[in-house]
């Protein structure tokens, strides 16, 4: 799986009057898209899970933060994309702001109701739900979905060595879960503004997508070589609604929202652009979700 190679083939998009999207790279099990309309630029990634398994990562360096191809260089990942939302300590220490288990470790809680996601490698079992998480008599750090409240979804969240938060729920159940369950909190701007975003889609063949919208940020236009708009969050979750997700979240997006695949940054502006130079560097994430063959 070589993006260096040419073009295998074009293929057709539609959904939202998009179309010509190129399809830059091709194997068994593994597809990437660009989609490109009205100065919007769409990177989408489909992942065969039969072929394919995903993992969560975290930055383990003295300020706990690291950039996506430095992890996926580390992991030996063919692919990876940014985690969820983070904040920095008094110290400069990276801290995931949602939560975040990776391999049945904690290092983000829920101690009020926030977004996740919940995956399992070995049968490929995916969730989203808002979640709370409370240490049990025993110490053991319990789970509670607040949407799907059943017994058998406590149980499935339980049991899922991967957990990794983000915001809004996109779709839960095939629906629109953003205008279902409402998000008063979130600013106004980060909803109905356009900014890149990052996005895990779920769909119910076995297949997850990876989307990686960029955009180029007003600060950095007199100085970028091509102008490019991100997605609101309503556009963002029609795209994916139209492309078949069953379950959806939208991650860490604006300068942390990269696509690496072989070793390559993909979507151009990812990062920052240097205040002197004005060239892109990738920015530094706590986390990152790879993509590794089984």
């Amino acid at each position: 799986m070589r993006l260096k190679a040419k073009i295998l083939k074009y293929g057709w998009l539609i959904f939202l009057g998009w179309s010509c999207a190129n399809v830059l790279a091709h194997t068994p099990g593994f597809e990437y898209q660009l989609v490109e309309k009205n100065n919007q630029e769409i990177h989408l990634v489909s992942i065969d899970l039969n072929k394919y398994k995903i993992m969560s990562v975290r930055a383990d360096n003295e300020q706990s933060k690291e950039a996506v191809s430095d992890l996926v260089k580390k992991f030996n990942a063919n692919i990876g994309i940014n985690g969820g939302f983070f904040y920095f300590t008094a110290e400069g220490k990276a801290r995931p702001t949602g939560v975040l288990k990776i391999n049945d470790q904690w290092f983000g809680y829920a101690k009020v109701p926030k977004d996740a996601i919940g995956w399992n490698n070995t049968n490929n079992e995916v969730l989203v739900d808002k979640i709370l998480t409370k240490k049990n008599k025993e110490d053991i750090i319990e789970i509670f979905p607040q949407l799907d409240t059943s017994s058998d979804a406590k149980r499935t969240w339980q049991e899922f060595p991967y957990i990794v938060g983000g915001i809004p729920l996109l779709i839960k159940n095939s629906k629109n879960a953003f205008n279902r369950y409402g998000y008063r909190k979130i600013s106004k701007s980060f909803i109905e503004q356009r900014h890149a975003r990052t996005a895990i889609c779920v769909k119910d063949n076995q297949h997850w997508v990876l989307l990686v919208a960029a955009h180029t940020k007003e600060a950095d236009r007199p100085y970028a070589h091509k102008v490019v708009e991100g997605l609101t969050i309503e556009e963002l979750s029609r795209i994916l609604l139209e492309m078949g997700c069953s379950q959806a979240i939208n991650l860490d997006g604006g300068g942390s929202s990269t696509l690496v695949i072989d070793n390559k940054v993909i979507n151009s502006s990812a990062g920052d652009m240097d205040d002197i130079f004005h060239f892109y560097h990738e920015r530094p994430v706590t986390d990152a979700i790879l993509v590794i063959p089984r």
